[in-house]
């Protein structure tokens, strides 16, 4: 593989701190990975000396991967690839004998101090969601449970990520409205108190307490900084408090973080841009930008560069505009929708557009890239109802079945069709389908209801109040 100059300089840093800012397409792990094969090849760094953190399982694969293509997997098992959490929670087992919560564990616990204390007198009036969000952004903000006083941004930050969520589903329990700082703050304090007097810990106790471990144990601190002379960061921009705190404790000035501040998207966890210029402003730490994209188009960059330019970060001295490197294409073109449906349906219909006008072009050769899985439901609805072939595939480019292919819904849907068409082959459905559907996440059964409801024409079918709801069918 061939390597530009600013990605030739990244990989052949050696010993200080850099910082790499990388646009999108710039092959930045490419650039990590190959710098740690240079580390061990060219300067015959011990392999167990390097240690890599990455924001994510899924890239924590690729990299280790890519190290066992370059490395042989003897060498690449003794680099140390982790992520924050994975590392934090390394740290943790040395040190203490603790047990993860599960899911339910965690919901169970909220729900016995809410009703025990008084907090809340049912059920009905706890959203879960909203205080797992408000307890998790204190924790990542390393800030422990204060019943005086109360981060408004964290509220603020709660609020905001709650708002997307209700506007993608519904919620039957009370909004972070109806909760009071004074709640909040007793709820993550009687929460914190259980969870350690029952020995357990929580996912992002992973970042806490390997945080105040290392405060407080001086010499397993500097055990960790002497096992560990040269540490690789990836999508530094994702970073919190919590983790850079964890960063700053264990580095020892041969620091080498990747990021790119237009790509932070965990605002509601915390992570900040601030922790990455940070580093880049340091006056020991050389910059480098890999500011040429292969991945898109001119007219792809050139838009993305011109979106971006009213930012507070481009008018940052680190700011370099994205370059292309290939060719052009076709015009990026804007369209905006009234609703998901509506513009599921317009984009289903462009694509059939596109099809029957274009010979050589096959529904193969299209993409639809969304921001999350529910956005993606309203399209599968669509391309059920317009024939339109599609496979669908998740962050690990592994096949899903769609919604339609569910063995449940299936049956659910042709019992509905001999309903429609009084041709009743079954007076009733299995109870095991039932059961089956119960365990399924009901957000994803509510994302086709108004297909279901037009496509079966339920409202007609049903006398008023008889079937208020698909959702009727299983519970």
């Amino acid at each position: 593989m061939e390597f530009n100059e600013e990605q030739r300089r990244a990989i052949e840093f050696k010993d200080g701190n850099c910082c790499v800012i990388a646009c999108a397409g710039s092959g930045k792990t490419a650039v990590l990975v190959n710098r740690i094969e240079n580390l061990i090849n060219r300067y015959n760094v011990e392999p167990s000396s390097i240690l890599t953190i990455s924001f994510d399982n899924n890239s924590k694969g690729v990299i280790k991967n890519r190290l066992s293509n370059m490395l042989g997997h003897q060498i690449a098992n003794l680099v140390k690839v982790n992520t924050f959490h994975g590392f934090g929670y390394g740290i943790i087992k040395d040190q203490m004998d603790k047990k993860l919560l599960t899911f339910r564990q965690k919901k169970e616990i909220i729900t016995n101090l809410c009703l025990f204390n008084k907090v809340f007198h049912n059920t009905a009036d706890i959203n879960y969601g909203e205080i797992y969000s408000f307890i998790s952004k204190k924790k990542n903000n390393l800030e422990e449970p204060d019943l005086a006083n109360v981060d408004e941004s964290i509220l603020e930050n709660s609020r905001y990520i709650l708002d997307i969520l209700n506007r993608e589903y519904e919620s039957t329990s009370k909004s972070i409205n109806d909760y009071n700082l004074s709640n909040l703050n007793k709820i993550y304090s009687l929460y914190e108190n259980k969870k350690t007097s029952s020995g357990l810990i929580d996912f992002d106790d992973m970042l806490t307490l390997a945080c105040d471990t290392l405060n407080k144990n001086k010499e397993y601190c500097e055990m960790i900084k002497k096992r560990y002379k040269y540490i690789l960061v990836d999508e530094m921009q994702d970073v919190n408090k919590a983790q850079f705190f964890l960063l700053n404790k264990i580095q020892s000035n041969n620091l080498f973080v990747v990021g790119d501040p237009f790509q932070n998207i965990y605002g509601f966890r915390n992570s900040s841009n601030k922790y990455l210029e940070e580093i880049a402003n340091s006056k020991d730490t050389e910059v480098i930008h890999l500011y040429k994209n292969y991945r898109s188009t001119p007219n792809i960059v050139n838009t993305a560069n011109s979106l971006m330019a009213d930012t507070p970060y481009a008018k940052s001295k680190l700011y370099k505009e994205s370059v292309s490197c290939r060719q052009e294409f076709e015009d990026v073109k804007y369209m905006s929708f009234y609703d998901n449906e509506k513009e599921a349906e317009s984009i289903a219909f462009y694509i059939n557009h596109r099809i029957s006008e274009e010979k050589n072009l096959n529904y193969s050769d299209i993409a639809i890239l969304a921001r999350t899985n529910y956005q993606l439901q309203q399209y599968e609805s669509m391309f059920y109802k317009y024939n339109i072939p599609y496979s669908k595939h998740n962050n690990k480019n592994y096949y899903e079945p769609s919604f339609f292919e569910i063995n449940e819904i299936s049956i659910i849907l042709n019992y509905l069709r001999q309903l429609n068409s009084n041709n009743i082959k079954y007076k009733s459905i299995d109870n095991k389908i039932l059961n089956k559907l119960k365990k399924r996440k009901f957000e994803r059964i509510n994302a086709h209801i108004n297909f279901i409801r037009k496509e079966l024409n339920l409202d007609n079918l049903f006398k008023e109040g008889e079937l208020k709801d698909v959702n009727e069918l299983i519970e």
